[in-house]
């Protein structure tokens, strides 16, 4: 049994404490978020060439259910984010395609570094690119696939954040 003393001593704890004391801690939340480069409706973004991609225009596509097929051998497309940038991932989301996806820049369009390549198999539904991150214009894609299939959801991340841009309509209320 707790002594009489020991009872109120924390009766009186108890009263004397402050809402504050019992209040979670705010954690700090993200303010800025990164914003995907590889949209046709970003800076002039488009799609300058592309070979072995089926709907390739797809691969700028905001809609993540609009896809690009490729077939089994060798593909690449060429995108132009319409203004020196820098990224950092390259990703897509798998549908049944399997090899080797090799990412390049380049500031104008000849001069390719390579900056990163990934293995997968068909099983892998997210395929994700991760390198340093390098300023460039254009981004090129290349697939060598022994398993042909779609994919779909393909983005380009970098420094743009959605503190970078300001969203307005037009006079009648769409676009952006």
């Amino acid at each position: 049994t707790m002594k009489p003393i020991s009872t109120l001593s924390f009766l009186i704890a108890l009263s004397v404490a402050t809402p504050g004391m019992a209040a979670w801690q705010r954690l700090p939340s993200v303010s800025k978020r990164p914003v995907e480069m590889a949209v046709a409706t970003m800076n002039g973004t488009k799609l300058v060439s592309s070979s072995g991609v089926g709907q390739a225009q797809s691969l700028l596509s905001d809609n993540p259910l609009d896809s690009s097929t490729l077939g089994s051998g060798n593909a690449e497309a060429v995108i132009d984010a319409g203004r020196q940038t820098i990224f950092e991932v390259a990703s897509f989301t798998n549908d049944d395609t399997e090899g080797k996806v090799s990412i390049s820049a380049s500031a104008d369009n000849s001069n390719w570094i390579a900056v990163g390549q990934a293995v997968y198999s068909a099983a892998d539904r997210s395929v994700s690119v991760n390198f340093a991150g390098i300023q460039a214009k254009y981004i090129k894609v290349q697939w060598e696939l022994s398993k042909g299939g779609s994919i779909r959801n393909f983005q380009l991340f970098g420094s743009e954040t959605d503190a970078d841009f300001a969203i307005s309509q037009n006079a009648s209320g769409t676009g952006g």
